[in-house]
């Protein structure tokens, strides 16, 4: 599988990548997986591309992972956003390197209870308002057809196991992708290059 990929000139001082896959829709049997896997990815300091990129390597400013599963469809995205003087392309090798462990090795288990507890958190702090309940019920109800679905949406993190995990990095993140180079103008070589996935 190769990478489609687009570089765009802009009026910005940083280089910006973004990877973005076809995955799946929310609430689909692997979307709980996936967010899982983005928080392993990228959801706090010690989280693996956060350390690579940002504080152990030095050549990110900030680095994002994300599923998004919508009601049709869904795309999970990484974005990164280079140092001074560093090129998109080493960016892209170290993503692709950290993308490949998690799908031979999985997480850890410790890795695996931060993004379980995490995302229960997150989930317990959009309800403290009422207007989060209200938004809360309302996507429920939007996605699922059931607005009290809270309890299922917290059960189906608690059920993801590390080989769930690895499953979907394998499936949905070691495949085709659209790669958006954006680099300062009259800088192209900054851009990252197109990756065979192995």
């Amino acid at each position: 599988m190769k990478d489609t990929a687009i570089v765009l000139e802009d009026r910005v001082q940083l280089p910006r990548l973004y990877l973005n896959w076809h995955t799946v829709k929310g609430w689909h049997a692997d979307d709980a997986a996936l967010e899982i896997a983005s928080y392993v990815l990228a959801g706090s300091r010690t989280s693996r591309l956060t350390q690579a990129l940002v504080y152990v390597g030095e050549i990110a400013t900030s680095v994002q992972a994300y599923q998004d599963g919508k009601r049709l469809d869904g795309d999970f995205s990484i974005v990164t956003t280079a140092r001074p003087g560093r090129g998109l392309d080493t960016l892209r090798t170290v993503v692709d390197t950290e993308l490949a462990r998690l799908a031979k090795d999985g997480p850890t288990a410790r890795e695996l209870d931060e993004a379980r507890n995490s995302i229960e958190a997150s989930l317990l702090r959009s309800i403290q308002q009422v207007a989060g309940k209200a938004d809360r019920l309302n996507a429920y109800y939007y996605q699922t057809g059931n607005p009290d679905s809270f309890q299922a949406d917290l059960d189906r993190y608690k059920a993801v196991s590390a080989a769930d995990v690895q499953r979907v990095v394998r499936q949905y993140l070691r495949t085709s992708r659209v790669m958006v180079s954006v680099v300062p103008q009259g800088k192209l070589e900054l851009a990252a290059k197109k990756a065979v996935i192995q």
